[in-house]
């Protein structure tokens, strides 16, 4: 009986000594979207200052109609606003002149958020865009 005990103990001291690990995962937080340059997105310097132009996609729409959207990305930990609009060309470059290109609208970006800046052409002869972006507050 004597001799059984110190098995025992040895069981019972792997057994506990086994079950105390303890598996830590600590989550960094996710890097910020990289600054990609685009020609028909122009900024002032206040807008370069705490934001950055993270990705464009554009598409026509079934009406033949070109739709872009811009996806920006506020840098800073406090939120931000910008106001914008878009410009549309034919493929000789020239404007096309319409009150959704002629109106600046007004956006606010969270604290290191992005917001997804849309918008369609107002004619189906539209080939390319410009972005124009400005501080707001």
């Amino acid at each position: 009986m004597i001799e059984i005990w110190p098995r025992i103990t040895a069981v019972a001291l792997v057994v506990a000594v086994g079950g105390c690990t303890n598996t830590v995962r600590s989550l960094a937080p996710a890097p910020p979207p990289s600054e990609i340059a685009y020609e028909q997105v122009v900024t002032d310097p206040i807008v370069n200052a705490f934001a950055s132009v993270v990705s464009v996609r554009q598409r026509r729409s079934t009406g033949g109609n070109l739709q872009v959207q811009v996806d920006i990305y506020n840098k800073l930990p406090w939120r931000k606003s910008v106001d914008y609009r878009f410009e549309w060309m034919d493929a000789s470059g020239m404007v096309l002149g319409s009150p959704a290109s002629d109106a600046w609208m007004h956006q606010v970006i969270e604290a290191k958020g992005t917001v997804a800046l849309q918008s369609v052409a107002p004619t189906a002869g539209a080939t390319d865009f410009r972005l124009q972006l400005s501080g707001a507050d």
